[in-house]
């Protein structure tokens, strides 16, 4: 009990920290999907007990009862900034278990089809404040992927890259964000060798399909040149 009231306590420190960075990344590619979660304290959050809450605590990524998952994690103070990194990679079949995005929202899921993927979580983000901790001005919530995507509630895309935006303008504890984004199973690269390969395939059409009237029209002038 005493670890899972140390666990919550760094969760809600990373999330809750006033005017410091937070962004989370995350990398669906090839079956994997590869979370980070950058922090920085810089300014009036560059506090001794902030930091130590962050360097001394073990963060989970999985928490489901006796199977418990550290993320991997990384810290430089500087003296004047301290940064923070976990990262953890989840097969497809364990993500349902994150338990960072489950602190913060009642429900997410990653479903399955045989054609798609599904990512999509309930309506309000929780993870806005806390008694004991200052509110958050704002998050960045990244995905960056291989496949190919059919439909995505994203406040900004970059190439392959979806990004949504949690401004948190009137200092409320909740505030509502939804996430959705479906992924087709095929991925951006095969779907790019397929549209060569049609565009292969069209032109040797025209190619053949120039050959035959080329050579038709050939042999009309001849037999006309014979009259």
């Amino acid at each position: 009990m005493k670890r899972t009231i140390k666990v919550f306590s760094i969760l809600l420190i990373l999330f809750l920290l006033s005017g410091c960075t937070v962004e989370y990344n995350l990398n669906f590619a090839d079956d994997k999907l590869e979370e980070q979660i950058n922090v920085s304290l810089i300014g009036n959050d560059y506090r001794k007990d902030y930091i130590e809450s962050l360097s001394s605590q073990k963060l989970l990524a999985i928490s489901q009862g006796l199977e418990q998952k550290e993320y991997k994690s990384k810290f430089n103070d500087t003296g004047k900034e301290f940064t923070a990194n976990y990262s953890y990679t989840y097969e497809i079949d364990d993500f349902n278990k994150n338990n960072v995005i489950s602190r913060c929202y009642d429900s997410f899921a990653l479903t399955s089809t045989n054609d798609y993927y599904l990512l999509s979580t309930g309506k309000i983000f929780k993870c806005m404040s806390v008694v004991d901790y200052k509110i958050i001005d704002s998050y960045k919530i990244s995905i960056t992927t291989n496949y190919k995507v059919l439909s995505s509630n994203a406040d900004e895309v970059k190439d392959n890259t979806y990004i949504w935006y949690i401004n948190n303008k009137n200092n409320e504890t909740t505030v509502s964000k939804p996430i959705t984004i479906k992924f087709s199973k095929e991925k951006v690269e095969e779907s790019a060798v397929k549209n060569l390969s049609m565009m292969i395939i069209s032109l040797l059409i025209v190619v053949l399909v120039g050959g035959i009237l080329l050579f038709a029209v050939n042999v009309k002038k001849k037999e006309n040149n014979k009259i």
